[in-house]
This record gives C-alpha cells, structure tokens and sequence, in this order.
C-alpha cells in the first residue's frame, strides 16, 4: 500500500509539566513572552491609528505548534487581556474607532484560536491513525509530493529490510 501525504503530523508539549523546565524548545517559551511584551508594548505606546494588537495572532499560531489545547486556551486567554488592558491605558473607557480596532483583534484572536485547536485536533486523529498502520502486517509507507518517504511502518521494515529511522527521509523512484 502506497500513500501520498502533504502534511505533518506534529506533537504536542503539556504546559503544565514544570513550565518549559528541562523542555528543550524552551527558548520558543522565551522568545514568545518577548513578542508577547512587544506587541504590548507598540500596541499601548504607539500612536498610529491600526490594531497593533492583532499581531497576537501570531503568537496564538506560534504557541499552537508546541502547546496543547489548554496551554493554548490560556495564551489566547493572555492575548486577549493584554489586549483589552493595552486598550484600557490607551484610550480608558472612551469608544469610537479605537474600540472598533480593539474588537477585531479581540475576534481575531479568538478565531485564530479555533483554528488553531481545530488543526490541532485534527493532527491527533491522524497521529491515532499512523498509530494503527502500524498494526497490520501488510507493508505502508507513505510519501510526500517530492517523494521523500514520510511514514514507514513494521510491514515495510519486514519487506525491505530497512528501519524506520534508515527510510524516512530517503527518496523514493
């Protein structure tokens, strides 16, 4: 059996497990709360009439590559207070075209969030997928639009003789 895949699958990071201790991607952790600063930062200090504050967007996106549904939730949750907050030193309780730019940010950050976990969860059904591949005995691999080998499971590793570790990578003619 031959499958063509164009996507890959990631796994997630529990946020709760020591904060980031001992996490080797722990410098994203770092690099996330100085564009979270940032961002709250240009948003309160500037002068300009755009919504700085959806760039949290971004740190929803980037967040949603290493943490798990709940550590993402409470990103989102984060953005959108330092949002309002940003808005609140800004321009106190007054209406007008701030609030409005306040509001989009605020939706786009939650939309961005439903995505996100969306992405997510459709991830772990494939994860759980390429899991039972690996149960049956006929041989599966799967490779992508350039053909490079993507997914070897044990039938494959019967067939050909080659590990895992040995095929994923190569290309295949």
């Amino acid at each position: 059996v031959l499958i063509h895949a164009s996507q890959e699958i990631r796994i997630g990071i529990d946020p709760f497990a020591g904060l980031f201790d001992g996490f080797e991607g722990s410098h994203q952790h770092t690099a996330g709360k100085s564009g979270i600063t940032g961002i709250f930062i240009i948003d309160t200090a500037t002068t300009l009439d755009i919504a700085i504050a959806v760039l949290y967007v971004v740190v929803v996106f980037v967040a949603a590559n290493f943490l798990q549904r709940r550590g993402v939730l409470l990103v989102a949750a984060g953005c959108v207070a330092l949002a309002v907050l940003s808005f609140l030193i800004s321009h106190g309780l007054s209406g007008g075209t701030a609030l409005a730019r306040c509001v989009v940010s605020i939706a786009a950050i939650a939309a961005t969030t439903y995505l996100a976990l969306k992405k997510q969860s459709a991830n772990t059904v494939l994860r759980e997928q390429a899991t039972l591949l690996d149960l049956t005995h006929d041989t599966v691999f799967v490779r992508d639009l350039n053909n490079v080998i993507t997914y070897w499971n044990r039938g494959a590793e019967e067939l050909y003789g080659w590990t895992r570790d040995e095929a994923i990578g190569q290309v295949t003619h």
